[in-house]
């Protein structure tokens, strides 16, 4: 291999490591689109299938993080999280969201090329695959900021080691308990209730803005003065994690049923469900 390749190899490696680094881990970002797969309606899972081929929604889930610092992909970098502006602690879109964009105008922008079928096939799978991605980072706790989140530190001593605060929100707390993103989904998907499902379908990104910014005040004020992260706060944080990913799943899904599917049809109950209740033959 010449010099100039083996540059060009590191170049390559470095924009993947550091895309990696800001967005939820790919545990969070697969986990939650496993989940939304299995709850997308025939017609949404048709759809989605034509567009992505042989991959599968968890295939593409980081897609948007190792293209984003790409020349062709600089102008998404903005579009990864939301800021609520000083003073307020509700997500408003006409307030909050600059004229470069945010997570929440992205999944409008994004939504509204697949309703439409605008543009050309190469244009609506990459909004499919930015809008999966950024379906589930506007539920990372950490990627909703604004004044309560501000006394988050920008580094802690999680169980001895230094890491930035955002990459433990991102990824640390999960991958501690050493689960695959496949045990994560096929776990979380058990424990979602159809009352969960009603409670959690308002298909409103600057709602889902407003949580996760509410969920990083409590984490923000929960990290110890000494910043020394232990069992403790990964007790707290792990839930609400666990939550979030089950809470992108079924939006996900719900979103896409939207897009593509028949207006009459009903949010897909999990595919394994769904199979048993079809009529034979069918």
């Amino acid at each position: 291999m010449s010099c100039k390749s083996r540059f060009c190899l590191i170049v390559v490696v470095l924009f993947s490591m550091s895309a990696l680094c800001f967005g939820w881990g790919e545990t969070g970002h697969k986990a939650a689109a496993q989940i939304a797969s299995e709850r997308l309606t025939p017609e949404a899972r048709k759809a989605v299938r034509e567009l992505l081929g042989e991959q599968s929604m968890a295939d593409v889930a980081t897609w948007a993080d190792q293209v984003r610092k790409q020349p062709r992909y600089k102008w998404t970098d903005c579009l990864h999280g939301a800021r609520i502006s000083p003073g307020f602690d509700t997500f408003d879109s006409k307030r909050d969201c600059p004229e470069k964009g945010c997570a929440v105008s992205a999944i409008r922008r994004f939504s509204a090329v697949l309703k439409k079928g605008s543009g050309t096939k190469e244009e609506r799978i990459d909004a499919l695959k930015f809008l999966i991605h950024f379906a589930v980072d506007i539920h990372q706790p950490v990627h909703g900021n604004g004044d309560g989140t501000k006394r988050a530190p920008t580094e802690v001593e999680f169980f001895g080691e230094t890491l930035r605060y955002h990459k433990m929100w991102d990824s640390s707390i999960l991958d501690r308990g050493k689960k695959s993103w496949r045990q994560y989904a096929k776990e979380l998907q058990k424990r979602i209730t159809e009352e969960q499902v009603k409670e959690w379908s308002k298909l409103d990104p600057a709602l889902w803005a407003t949580e996760s910014y509410r969920m990083a005040c409590r984490a923000a004020e929960a990290v110890p003065a000494d910043k020394r992260i232990g069992q403790e706060y990964c007790d707290m944080a792990l839930p609400m994690l666990e939550q979030r990913m089950c809470m992108a799943g079924v939006r996900l899904a719900l979103l896409l049923n939207d897009i593509f599917a028949n207006p009459t049809t009903q949010p897909a109950q999990p595919a394994a469900a769904a199979a048993a209740l079809a009529p034979a033959g069918q």
